[in-house]
């Protein structure tokens, strides 16, 4: 059932609202739903929408000497984003943040940051996987291609899993190969 109100109880909303009062607890306060206070709200202001209301300013464009700098900047192996922009600010060519520097040189298609690298387990962490296999624990590790007797075996052997698709679901079988 629709609830309606007087355009007495508009106004107060209008005016505790205006009283830097926030539409929430001007709905709880009021125990009015707070859809119908923030279309009144929006009427209000003359029906202008939250779209009209001003955004982050637009994207400054890198001049052609900048763009020069830059990629020269390539050349140089430590070269940091940081430390181009003050370059560039010192020289007064343009006032740019490091994060429109580090995409203009990811448009380059240059990586600024060294990929990492997955580090390889120690001899000590290959017992332990061992180990934990050996008690029963886990037997096979479910979401890897290794096998507990893996790293046990020589390091000639090359162990495939080859996934076979038989009725009962699917099977591991282990094929050993020199």
């Amino acid at each position: 059932m629709v609830t309606e109100y007087t355009i007495d109880v508009r106004d107060r909303v209008i005016g505790m609202i205006i009283a830097d009062m926030s539409q929430t607890k001007v709905s709880h306060a009021l125990q009015m739903n707070l859809r119908a206070i923030q279309r009144w709200w929006a009427l209000s202001r003359g029906g202008k929408s939250l779209r009209n209301k001003p955004r982050r300013v637009r994207k400054t464009s890198l001049s052609k000497a900048a763009k020069i700098i830059i990629a020269k900047s390539l050349s140089k192996p430590h070269e940091s984003t940081r430390i181009l922009t003050k370059n560039l600010r010192r020289r007064g060519i343009v006032a740019v943040s490091h994060i429109t520097i580090l995409n203009y040189l990811r448009s380059l298609n240059a990586t600024p940051y060294k990929p990492q690298k997955q580090p390889k387990l120690t001899d000590s962490q290959k017992r332990a996987h061992v180990n934990s296999a050996k008690r029963g624990r886990t037997g096979v590790w479910k979401n890897g291609d290794e096998f507990y007797f893996q790293m046990n075996h020589h390091f000639n052997f090359i162990i495939l899993r080859i996934g076979k698709i038989t009725k009962c679901g699917l099977e591991n079988e282990i094929i050993y190969l020199r």
